[in-house]
């Protein structure tokens, strides 16, 4: 079934009352508007699952690292080159979801995570320009309307955790929103800082902190749109919609009110007119333009921290490599 969601998010484990907790999988993908928060700050943890479907994506369905069809055809943003990209973030998973088993293991629990890479996102990286400026493919909008147009795979099943596996996971007590204890112990043996995600995440730099690239990255999307080239081109985009029956005042906020679970005859016909009349306007292409210079000035304002962003994330690669290799 196709999705339409927002943005990519793996949540943190969600405990019941009682004795015993559930974790679930829920796979999400970024859909349209604005960038995703992948890798934003500290990263959210795997999910736990007990031996279900899935596993690593397959290569065709894993997002291009440039966008190479319809709209968004071969545009890369500025800013890019310092983003974490998917195939990144699936190497760092898989050697803290290594550590994070080993170290349950240490306290006598058989922990099997999510395989990484099981639910792939449309976009390579946080600056989603597969849907930055909304959606953009004709040929996804013909069929799937607003909807992303392929599955990302079928979550595998809830595992459930006894309230001491959850402790020595996560370094918190067991109740939903609890915070890590300050020395939590399993059984007299103190319980590394986070649990077994925090240790597994400290060695293996699955932490690789991209709030500044990401903050940047919205910050152009959201001062581009006020830009006057880019103010006039929306307005000819939205009098194209206009001409065809829709009254939307902007690209981003198009596909929010229509449809359901599936893409409806309605919200595909909508769909085809958003691309046509992007296509028609220039909007893409205009945008992109702006989008781009605002990034490449804010480059030149945080040359040094940026810089210290890539090498992070390159020492964390390098470690990886190391550790797996």
């Amino acid at each position: 079934m196709a999705r339409k969601v927002r943005a990519p998010h793996r949540p943190d484990p969600r405990s019941l009352a009682g004795a015993v907790i559930v974790l679930a999988v829920i796979a999400a993908a970024s859909a349209c508007g604005s960038p995703g928060p992948r890798g934003a700050g500290p990263k959210n943890p795997p999910l736990a699952a007990s031996h279900g479907p899935g596993g690593a994506a397959a290569p065709s369905s894993r997002p291009a690292a440039v966008p190479d069809s319809n709209l968004a055809k071969g545009l890369v943003l500025p800013l890019e080159p310092y983003m974490m990209t998917y195939p990144e973030e699936v190497t760092l998973d898989q050697l803290s979801h290594r550590m994070t088993t080993e170290c349950m293991a240490r306290y006598g629990f058989h922990y099997v995570p999510t395989p990484a890479g099981s639910h792939p996102p449309p976009s390579v990286d946080a600056a989603n320009m597969v849907r930055r400026y909304g959606i953009m493919d004709l040929t996804q909008a013909g069929t799937s309307g607003y909807h992303l147009a392929y599955d990302t795979g079928q979550p595998p099943a809830p595992l459930r955790m006894t309230v001491a596996e959850y402790t020595v996971l996560t370094g918190r007590a067991g109740a939903e929103g609890a915070e890590p204890t300050a020395k939590p112990n399993y059984k007299g043996r103190e319980i590394p800082q986070g649990g077994c995600l925090g240790e597994a995440a400290r060695k293996s730099g699955e932490n690789v902190d991209q709030t500044l690239v990401e903050r940047l990255n919205k910050d152009s999307l959201d001062r581009s749109q006020t830009e006057p080239r880019v103010r006039a081109a929306i307005g000819a985009w939205s009098a194209c919609m206009k001409k065809n029956g829709y009254t939307i005042a902007n690209p981003l906020v198009a596909g929010d009110h229509i449809g359901g679970e599936t893409a409806s005859g309605p919200e595909i016909d909508q769909a085809v007119a958003d691309v046509s009349c992007k296509a028609k306007t220039g909007l893409v292409q205009v945008w992109y333009q702006a989008d781009a210079a605002l990034q490449r000035n804010e480059i030149e304002q945080n040359q040094l921290a940026l810089a210290k962003v890539k090498q992070q994330l390159q020492a964390a690669l390098q470690n990886a490599a190391k550790t797996t290799g």
